[in-house]
């Protein structure tokens, strides 16, 4: 068995990688991103956790410092608040509108101080399926430009949309917020593949790489195998 698999094809796929990714898949998805949103992205921004959430709770340590608060916005993915408050931050919620779910931008100025270091975004959302307005991400956006504070773009649910609703990315609607951008996204529910457990976060390179250090001690890496499915998806056609 071990001759059988000490061959070069196969340490491929069922050796370590990197513990950021294969530089094959991350160049896949950088390239992927750099032609639907028209902002070269580089692999090295770029790196591979074990399902999206993963991605969000090493993103969080590295953005925490003392009594530092992130927001997150209800109804929201019940893990916010855990991955929130055990990364060392304080956890801040605020209520989104219980009709239309957009967001009451004075409700949300009322929270902000000298702590407030992030503000967790998620459209098309989960649990409630909203798709915020453009109007909606681009005041968030400009808010977090105004305050200097870091966005965390959840955009697992990006393609499902229905009748006449369209994602609007918080990193295309304001341009300006991108040096304080962390995004995160998967393969999860976009290609249907929730059991694969890939995910990644794009974001500035000293986040990019505290982040992927912090996996590197937890999980090593992501799952060859998976890391070769995800690449199927990834760079093959949309249809």
């Amino acid at each position: 068995l071990y001759a059988a698999l000490n061959t070069e094809s196969s340490i491929k796929v069922h050796g370590y990688t990197s513990g950021p990714g294969d530089d094959t898949i991350r160049e896949a998805v950088a390239k992927n991103l750099t032609e639907r949103f028209g902002k070269v992205i580089r692999p090295a921004n770029l790196f591979f956790t074990c399902g999206a959430a993963p991605a969000l709770m090493t993103a969080l340590p590295a953005l925490a410092c003392e009594d530092s608060e992130v927001i997150a916005i209800a109804p929201f993915f019940p893990e916010y608040k855990p991955f929130i408050e055990s990364s060392g931050n304080k956890f801040v919620m605020v209520p989104a509108d219980t009709t239309s779910f957009q967001i009451d931008m004075a409700a949300l100025e009322s929270l902000v101080n000298e702590h407030t270091q992030a503000i967790i975004v998620n459209s098309p959302n989960n649990p409630t399926g909203a798709v915020w307005k453009p109007e909606t991400v681009e005041a968030i956006g400009r808010w977090a430009v105004e305050h200097h504070i870091w966005v965390i773009s959840d955009e697992i649910y990006e393609h499902l949309n229905y009748d006449d609703a369209h994602t609007t990315y918080i990193g295309a609607a304001v341009p300006e917020c991108r040096g304080q951008l962390l995004v995160l996204n998967g393969v999860a529910k976009t290609y249907a593949m929730p059991g694969w457990r890939v995910g990644w976060m794009v974001a500035p390179l000293e986040v990019a790489k505290a982040a992927a250090k912090l996996q590197g001690h937890m999980t090593s890496n992501v799952a060859n195998i998976s890391q070769r499915a995800a690449l199927a998806a990834v760079a093959g056609p949309p249809e």
